[in-house]
């Protein structure tokens, strides 16, 4: 019987699990992090060694801050909707991943962890 272990989670949480199983790569580092303070102005506080990052070192993922999506236009009675706003999701207490990047010292935050 093959054992194989399960890659569980949201896309972006099997992203990390993956990378954490099939590579290494000194430049970019995987981390979890904890949200101090909300968007606008973001600070994160880095599990693995404790460092504060603000809004100047960090590069946020779209889906996790107030954006506009377009849709196929729907109709619902008298009212045609075409796009739809949504509302940053996070919050201080918040966990998030990123990924740190040792060349240029920028964090991408691409996924809020749980709820």
């Amino acid at each position: 019987m093959d054992k194989r272990s399960t890659i569980e989670g949201s896309p972006a949480a099997k992203m990390v699990q993956l990378m954490k199983k099939h590579g290494f790569n000194k430049e970019m580092s995987i981390e979890t992090a904890t949200v101090v303070s909300p968007l606008p102005n973001l600070s994160l506080h880095l599990e693995s060694d404790g460092i504060l990052l603000d809004c100047d070192d960090l590069i946020i993922a779209d889906d996790l801050t107030d954006h506009t999506r377009f849709i196929e236009p729907i109709i619902i009675g008298n009212t045609t909707i075409s796009q739809v706003t949504f509302k940053s999701c996070l919050k201080a207490g918040d966990k998030v991943t990123v990924i740190g990047d040792n060349d240029t010292q920028y964090y991408y935050v691409i996924n809020k962890v749980g709820d």
